[in-house]
């Protein structure tokens, strides 16, 4: 069987044993967010486009046993409830397995997480829990290349979709939200509750205070607020936004204040500072461009630097 075009599978619930062997993909092939409640079989399936299994749930069984990934193949915040199969399976295109769950972190003799065989020819990403539940049989790792959140290149492609697929859908705010969450985390951030290495409590957040704060990296002492603004939005929403912002960062001793927005209509806004220097407005196209080639680290370290000096 083939798949000449597109295969869009996003968000759909598998109840019954899905069967894809050696079946050809030829087209780029979505299947993220995808519950799969039985055994899954992609054995010997052909990838020749992108291959997008992220926050994949797998409940049973899951074989990719021979198959080959001509492109992109990411399996980001996956989750492998049994046994994942991924023998003599061929990567030649950038792979990520960030986040991925076997078994909690656990490999054990009855849900067995195996790469024998395995080969990666290009950036690849194993970190969290996969890297601590993948050995092979001689218990080395089963992988040639492992890069640290420093090194980490985003899709910037792969986002700029998901934002344009975000308008008009219900509850937009709250997605665009969880979406900015997830660039983050995969950039190298840790959400974050308390400054550890200041002592000071950053509290705990709601909409209706700050969104989110987060640190940079595990080297990074910095801590971050992020208000998400989007919909149709205006030059005078952001900036209040920015004031109320301004006035949350030095009330919690946090280092960086960031506005997040995404305007319906793909307004680009440049709002005039009116605070005295602790945030910054930034669209979501523009921090998918900064993120692109600079570690999320770097990219707070200056922001921080910029605001100072204004």
């Amino acid at each position: 069987m083939t798949f000449q075009g597109r295969a869009g599978f996003e968000g759909a619930t598998f109840t019954g044993a899905a069967l894809f062997g050696k079946v050809m993909f030829r087209g780029a092939t979505w299947f993220g967010g995808v519950t799969f409640e039985k055994t899954v079989s992609f054995s010997e399936a052909t990838f020749k486009d992108d291959a997008w299994f992220g926050e994949a749930t797998f409940k049973d069984d899951a074989q990719f046993e021979a198959a080959t990934f001509e492109s992109r193949a990411w399996f980001t915040g996956a989750k492998f409830e049994k046994s994942a199969w991924f023998d003599h399976v061929r990567f030649t295109g950038d792979t990520r397995f960030r986040g991925v769950a076997f078994q909690g972190g656990e490999a054990t003799s009855e849900h067995d997480s195996e790469f024998s065989g395995a080969t990666f020819s290009s950036h690849t990403i194993f970190d969290g829990s996969a890297s601590a539940a993948i050995t092979d049989s001689d218990g080395s790792t089963p992988f040639t290349q492992i890069h640290s959140p420093e090194s980490r290149l985003l899709d910037v492609e792969h986002y700029r979709q998901r934002l344009e697929t975000l308008k008009g859908t219900e509850n937009y705010g709250i997605a665009f939200e969880k979406l900015i969450i997830q660039l983050l985390t995969e950039a190298g951030a840790t959400l974050a509750e308390k400054d550890h290495t200041q002592g000071h409590s950053l509290g705990n957040y709601s909409d209706s205070v700050v969104d989110f704060a987060f640190i940079p990296s595990d080297e990074s002492s910095n801590i971050v607020l992020v208000e998400c603004k989007s919909g149709r939005l205006s030059e005078q929403r952001l900036a209040e936004a920015e004031l109320q912002l301004e006035h949350l960062v030095r009330e919690r001793r946090a280092n960086l204040g960031l506005v997040v927005y995404n305007d319906l209509e793909g307004r680009q806004f440049s709002v005039d500072r009116h605070s005295a220097g602790r945030t910054q407005i930034i669209s979501a196209i523009d921090l998918l461009h900064r993120l692109r080639l600079t570690a999320l680290s770097q990219v707070i370290s200056d922001a921080i630097t910029h605001s100072s000096s204004e």
